[in-house]
């Protein structure tokens, strides 16, 4: 099992292209800093083989964006560092949680 912690308010995939084709300027910084951020927490080369995803999603506020765009913008950025393919992803839990004082994405990996 693999813990990773991506600080800061969670950006829905809507925020990354905002009605557009390709990821804006801000979606390109919050893809990377997501990426680094990944990277410095693991080491590793990617899981091969189906995967388990656990994501605990903690907002400023309990109105903010959907749990499911913010789901999609997190595993996007994360797919080449912690799994080839996010089709390996088999099995994803997420939970909509609230911290006013430090927004932030929990994710547990666990393979099958």
């Amino acid at each position: 099992m693999l813990s990773i912690i991506l600080e800061g308010q969670p950006v829905s995939v809507n925020q990354l292209y905002r009605g557009r084709r390709f990821l804006t300027t801000d979606g390109k910084r919050t893809k990377l800093l997501n990426a680094v951020s990944a990277r410095k927490q693991y080491r590793g080369a990617p899981l091969e083989g189906p995967v388990c995803v656990e994501l605990q999603v903690y907002f400023k506020s309990k109105a903010s964006s959907d749990i499911d765009n913010v789901c999609k913008a997190a595993l996007d950025s994360l797919t080449g560092i912690l799994w080839k393919d996010d089709r390996q992803i088999q099995e994803l839990h997420a939970y909509k949680l609230q911290d006013k004082l430090r927004p932030r994405i929990e994710l547990t990996l666990s393979q099958l």
